[in-house]
């Protein structure tokens, strides 16, 4: 079987390797600049993954590893191809926090309060944690990059002010 990997930052890289061991035909796509010379020798790679579709067919299977290609992917399945990944709604789901927890909420899951995700621009942010003490979870909306996620720890809340001043100080 002919597999075709997409991928941002080599999330499931191994699982390409994997695949070519047990006999599949597989082709590396990697987007990002700093793991282009990743598997090298391993696993075939391409620069270019559109120019892979005819090679993968119909048949074959088109496997994206990250957020961020929703449509494509939905478009991909309007016309044939067989995609593992999510979707454009998927990436919704995962970039855009309070459009999940409204689907989560329309879905009857109840979201303690507590742990609801609120929208803020730095500013109020650290106004709001200044003035509601806690542990708080950063993550930008509409960004999976993981340097942008912090888990806090400090019980006052200081540990994420410092991260939001150091994110409006970079112009994050």
């Amino acid at each position: 079987m002919n597999i075709l990997f997409v991928s941002k930052e080599l999330i499931a890289a191994d699982l390409s390797y994997q695949l070519k061991k047990e006999g599949c035909n597989v082709k590396l796509f990697i987007e990002t600049n700093d793991d282009k010379d990743c598997f090298n020798g391993m696993v075939n790679k391409t620069e270019d993954w559109t120019k892979e579709l005819k090679w993968v067919g119909k048949n074959g299977l088109i496997v994206f590893d990250d957020v961020g290609y929703g449509e494509i992917k939905d478009n991909l399945r309007k016309e044939g191809y067989l995609v593992v990944g999510s979707s454009g709604d998927g990436d919704s789901l995962e970039l855009d926090r309070e459009y999940g927890q409204d689907v989560l909420k329309s879905c009857g899951v109840i979201v303690n309060a507590d742990f609801e995700t609120k929208l803020f621009t730095i500013r109020s942010a650290m106004s709001y944690i200044k003035k509601h003490k806690g542990v708080w979870v950063l993550k930008k909306n509409n960004n999976h990059d993981d340097a942008l996620t912090y888990v806090g720890s400090a019980k006052d809340g200081s540990d994420v002010i410092s991260i939001l001043k150091n994110y409006k100080s970079l112009w994050i």
